[in-house]
């Protein structure tokens, strides 16, 4: 400041004096050199104003100088606090500190139970945005949607949520899956801002009477009570079996469509648009599917133990009222006009999930009531610091806030029975088959799935699981592609080591190999309603029902560079041979006679005998 003072008078003192006509006199000169320089200033071969703009020049370098210094010492510090890298013995150091050992990413699902033991419980958003790409979806999860989606199916093009999903979830899968997701993976849609109100609302299809969705509950966090009520009779196993009379009058579900009704949520017409299913009757110990049980009370078994699907996107159901009057009217691919509809939508990954929730949203934007509800958000593995940074942040989460037990920053235990969980189990009791205007209740909607031949879609999950979009994240992509991918010299043959692989590790290796009847089952919580299960080619039409364009590729897994490998790529369900279906059919058996039940045609139907009613 003394300098800079000194400067401005010196800078100052001679253009006054000049305007006075006065001899410039320098501000730190003694009396006779005053008297000096007054007599240089009368020398007319000086010229006036010279030492002014010499004092004036010397002042802005000296104030360039000291800027310069002071940004060098500023930013010198600030590099080396934040400079990732550290002594060798700084990073031992930190690394002692951590009792708890890093986990590979690559960790088994073998190994998910005594993971989750050491995981600390977290909060986790119902939305699953990832998501999954929420959800969902993203879940980051693969899928095609229309010609996207039904496009060709033989080509197994790809789409998935997540997100998780989401995605993902995701982006985890997931996307986003994903489901989700999405990712969330975590790339995931944006809710309708109801979302936020505790009573959301959506009109009846007929009757314009809101759909009452359950207010939020506490989470477990929050509330030493939240799990007092919690009902987790959907976690009993379902036995094997039952008196036999119980069977003889068993009620397989009444699949018939309403009559007098035109609309493509009427399932079971001559159309075969899509036909009623009811999973809670398929896998009763009476019904079709009573020889997959102990598989569905495996999977009950490992959401109980926090296990289910880890990494994987979030399970999200999606619905939207829609009501012609309020809704735009000029929306582009809406040329005759809106239909009324209150529906809602399990997301089945590899079948177009991803294009349809993102539709489900869209059509919010257009005037449509509704939201994304979560029925599971799985938890994250731990996985390893990569850097130096990540090891201290590492090292500074590692103790809770009390100083007691050690955890990873990188890992979550999976939320079950959660607010989130019953919301949607509360929700999924108003499905209901389509009905008549006056038929509607205030709590009704339309629960659909979309389904996809088992074949086409074994091609379209081993193209999402070795880390496309939205899964990079699943803990396993590496290893497959490791496995199956590297060093193989033609799709069929990669094709042929990722069924020798799921059927000796099972569909657990990754979520988008689950069954597809296991994943309904699942997401609408084992219960006794119906669902309209659409076959994958009918995505075009559905995504014109929610108001966006039939051809929307969320994603492409035969674009190039979607997929992690042009063998991947180019992988079609030509490369099947017989031997290779045969051992598929054998996997997804369960998906098979699923698909004989609802009297749809699929790749098993000449490699498998069914059972009958």
């Amino acid at each position: 400041a003394e300098v800079n003072q000194k400067s401005y008078h010196h800078f100052r003192l001679p253009m006054q004096r000049r305007k006075n006509n006065l001899p410039e006199v320098s501000p730190n000169a003694t009396a006779s050199n005053n008297m000096d320089t007054s007599s240089n200033n009368l020398n007319p071969t000086t010229q006036p104003g010279t030492r002014a703009r010499r004092s004036g020049t010397y002042f802005l370098l000296l104030l360039v100088i000291v800027i310069v210094a002071s940004y060098t010492s500023l930013t010198a510090t600030t590099l080396e606090n934040s400079n990732p890298r550290m002594k060798a013995d700084e990073m031992e150091k930190i690394q002692q500190s951590i009792d708890q050992p890093f986990m590979p990413t690559s960790t088994r699902t073998s190994d998910n139970n005594n993971n989750n033991n050491n995981n600390k419980s977290e909060d986790r958003s119902e939305n699953g945005n990832g998501s999954a790409d929420e959800a969902g979806d993203d879940d980051g999860d693969d899928e095609e949607s229309g010609d996207e989606e039904g496009d060709d199916e033989s080509n197994g093009d790809d789409e998935e949520s997540g997100d998780e999903e989401g995605d993902d979830e995701g982006d985890d899968e997931d996307d986003d899956d994903d489901e989700g997701d999405n990712k969330s993976e975590n790339e995931v849609v944006k809710e309708d801002k109801s979302k936020d109100k505790d009573n959301s609302v959506a009109e009846s299809p007929q009757t314009q009477q809101p759909i009452k969705i359950p207010p939020k509950e506490p989470t477990e966090n929050n509330s030493k009570s939240a799990d007092e009520d919690v009902d987790r009779s959907s976690g009993e196993p379902i036995p094997l079996t039952v008196p036999e009379e119980e069977c003889v009058s068993f009620d397989h579900g009444d699949t018939s469509p309403t009559q007098n009704v035109t609309s493509i949520f009427n399932c079971g017409t001559v159309y075969k648009n899509c036909e009623w299913y009811f999973p809670g009757k398929f896998f009763h110990p009476c019904g079709i599917g009573k020889e997959f049980i102990p598989k569905i009370n495996e999977m009950k078994e490992l959401y109980n133990s926090k296990s289910l699907w880890l990494n994987g996107p979030p399970i999200v159901i999606p619905w939207a009222s829609i009501d012609p009057p309020k809704m735009r009217k000029n929306a582009q691919f809406i040329s005759t006009g809106w239909n009324k509809h209150n529906i809602s939508m399990t997301h089945v990954h590899k079948t177009g999930g991803t294009s349809l929730v993102m539709a489900f949203s869209n059509v919010q934007g257009m005037g449509a009531r509704g939201t994304r509800l979560t029925v599971y958000m799985p938890g994250k593995l731990p996985r390893a610091p990569t850097n130096a940074k990540q090891l201290k942040q590492k090292a500074a989460m590692s103790r809770d806030r009390d100083g007691g037990a050690k955890r990873s920053p990188y890992q979550s235990k999976s939320n079950i029975y959660g607010p989130g969980f019953q919301r949607a189990s509360k929700f999924l009791d108003g499905a209901v088959k389509y009905r008549k205007r006056d038929e509607w209740g205030p709590t009704d909607h339309t629960l659909l799935a979309v389904v996809r031949d088992p074949a086409d879609r074994f091609i379209s999950a081993i193209g999402q699981a070795t880390g496309a979009f939205g899964s990079s994240g699943n803990g396993v992509a590496k290893d497959l592609v490791t496995e199956c991918v590297d060093g193989k010299e033609t799709s069929k043959e990669s094709l042929r080591c990722f069924i020798d692989l799921v059927k000796t590790n099972s569909t657990w290796t990754e979520v988008h190999f689950t069954p597809m009847a296991m994943e309904i089952s699942f997401a609408t919580i084992y219960k006794d309603i119906p669902v309209a299960v659409f076959p994958f080619q009918m995505v075009p039409s559905l995504m014109l029902e929610l108001g966006s364009n039939p051809n929307m590729k969320k994603k492409d897994g035969h674009q190039k560079g979607y997929r992690k490998s042009d063998i991947l790529t180019n992988m079609s369900i030509d490369d099947y041979d017989d031997d290779m279906m045969k051992s598929l059919c054998e996997i997804y058996k369960m998906d098979a006679v699923f698909f004989h039940h609802l009297g749809m045609e699929n790749s098993c139907d000449p490699h498998l005998d069914y059972p009958t009613i």
